[in-house]
């Protein structure tokens, strides 16, 4: 587990609405801090992000080298991948997601960076708002999307389930564009 601090990235990155800095680690974990659940000797530790919701456990990112963010092409060489960062995931969590009515994948935990950071860093790089380096992740999770998806709108539904059972759900759109000149049933 990574143990995320109250400042996050030292006050950097790109303000919100309040005009505070997002404050995102170099691995894509958000600041924030951690409740413990005593019960006896029994005990469970739950990261929140600061100002975010409390079920706000996990970021999305559909990465693929030619298309922009959640948005893949029909007809390519290969599948996007889909990125699945749990804050407070470990060698015990184990990450599926669903799309529609098919069954569910299993994720493979990674060690590398967070697609989302490379982004963000490429985004803001020279700016006031320049982002530390991303390093790898220890929490993150990746697998193709279905190579046959048809081209449109698709809900792909991410459950997340950590060693102490607790599960958490989140779900993002990814659209599919037909190439041009490509058949969209392809």
């Amino acid at each position: 587990h990574v143990l995320a601090e109250v400042r996050g990235g030292s006050w950097e990155g790109p303000r919100d609405d309040r005009n505070v800095p997002a404050a995102t680690m170099e691995d894509g974990t958000p600041n924030g801090y951690y409740t413990l659940h005593f019960d006896g000797t029994d005990y469970e530790a739950q990261f929140k992000a600061a100002s975010r919701p409390s079920d706000w456990q996990m970021r999305v990112t559909v990465h693929q080298p030619t298309g922009g963010e959640h948005q893949a092409h029909v007809g390519q060489w290969s599948p996007p991948t889909l990125f699945v960062n749990v804050f407070d995931g470990g060698p015990k969590t184990t990450v599926r997601y669903l799309i529609g009515d098919r069954e569910p994948v299993s994720m493979e935990r990674t060690i590398e960076n967070d697609p989302f950071m490379e982004r963000l860093h490429q985004r803001v790089e020279e700016t006031p708002e320049a982002v530390a380096r991303p390093e790898p992740s220890s929490h993150l999770w990746k697998a193709p999307l279905p190579a046959d998806l048809q081209a449109g709108t698709h809900k792909v539904t991410v459950v997340s389930t950590n060693e102490f059972g607790r599960t958490d759900t989140t779900s993002t759109l990814v659209e599919v564009k037909a190439q041009a000149g490509a058949d969209a049933s392809e």
